[in-house]
């Protein structure tokens, strides 16, 4: 294999004026500079078609591709399809990456030789305060079980497997090849969608805490502006139990795990609702098709761990009296 390929750095855009030069400064920053980005610029409305421009006159390994507005998903297949690169990395445009990222996720992959090598993301605040505290721990994990990998991507992570990612994993170009784009079309989580599916072809898989990559957490990004009155939460469930039943990969537990991971991701949806100051009605919506993946579930509250089991209940329970007391305890700048 050649010691030096080429990676593929796909970037969506959709009216992130103010954010993209941030991102694309990080790629032109890395120190492994063997690379090419296609930019899919997703029928922005602001400014950010001048900034592409910009970058792409400056730096030839930058090219655009300018459609009409068809959601990330579309936005990263057509970057893919116009790609060439021996490794993938899908990257969101308000999000960066620090300078080894790619020189220390090839290395893994290579050294290890990883269909999918899958770095650190730390979530930034509005106020690019780090929500979480980074791991120093310098760990490296290799996951060689197919069971124990897609386990992991269904959040059953009972075997320690380590997760395929597509925003935050170096990937093979084969895991994304042939992939289904209308499978997971304007769906919630179509990351999660994505990312289950490829699991099916991953062999073996690592994760690096050295390798980090910063994700701003923002309104207006691609999961806040679809329209959920349109949208299943069960939709992503459903599929992937017929997908992995399909490959005879529904191993025991795996069920109720995926419906307990599409209900985490829609209730943190429905957290992030509450402290953007969402109205009741809205949230009371919200509240509704958050409970949707649960609903065959008898004992779902089992899968809860920690203070989940006190504060999911009593949100979803209680609404009207959670919101009002973390806009109290935010005025009062504490976190509930």
């Amino acid at each position: 294999m050649n010691i030096r390929p080429l990676i593929s750095i796909v970037v969506p855009v959709y009216n992130t004026e103010m954010y993209i030069a941030e991102c694309l400064d990080s790629i032109i920053a890395q120190t492994y500079q063997n690379w090419e980005c296609i930019i899919v610029n997703d029928g922005s409305t602001d400014g950010s078609q001048s900034v592409i421009d910009r970058y792409c006159g400056e730096d030839k390994r930058f090219s655009c591709i300018k459609k009409g507005n068809s959601g990330v998903n579309y936005a990263r297949r057509d970057g893919f399809l116009a790609s060439s690169g021996e490794y993938v990395q899908f990257l969101d445009s308000d999000d960066w990456l620090d300078p080894r990222w790619l020189e220390l996720l090839l290395g893994f992959a290579i050294d290890e030789n990883l269909d999918s090598s899958d770095g650190q993301r730390v979530r930034i605040s509005p106020e690019l305060r780090v929500v979480r505290d980074v791991d120093n721990s310098h760990r490296k994990l290799v996951c060689t079980d197919p069971e124990a990998i897609i386990s992991a991507n269904a959040g059953c992570n009972v075997k320690n497997g380590v997760a395929v990612g597509v925003v935050s994993s170096l990937l093979k170009r084969h895991l994304v090849d042939g992939h289904d784009w209308d499978w997971n079309d304007r769906s919630l989580q179509e990351d999660a969608m994505m990312a289950m599916a490829m699991a099916l072809k991953a062999k073996r898989t690592g994760y690096l805490t050295d390798a980090i990559q910063y994700y701003r957490i923002r309104k207006g990004s691609a999961t806040k502006t679809l329209d959920y009155s349109e949208v299943r939460f069960t939709d992503i469930p459903e599929k992937v139990i017929a997908l992995y039943q399909e490959h005879g990969v529904l191993y025991p537990g795996l069920e109720d795990a995926i419906y307990m991971r599409q209900f985490g991701l829609a209730f943190s949806e429905l957290m992030s609702y509450i402290d953007d100051g969402a109205s009741l009605a809205y949230l009371s919506m919200r509240r509704k098709i958050t409970l949707e993946p649960i609903r065959t579930i008898q004992n779902w509250k089992h899968y809860l761990s920690g203070r989940q089991k006190v504060l999911v209940p009593l949100t979803l329970k209680c609404l009207p009296l959670v919101v009002l007391v973390r806009k109290v305890a935010c005025m009062l700048g504490k976190t509930v």
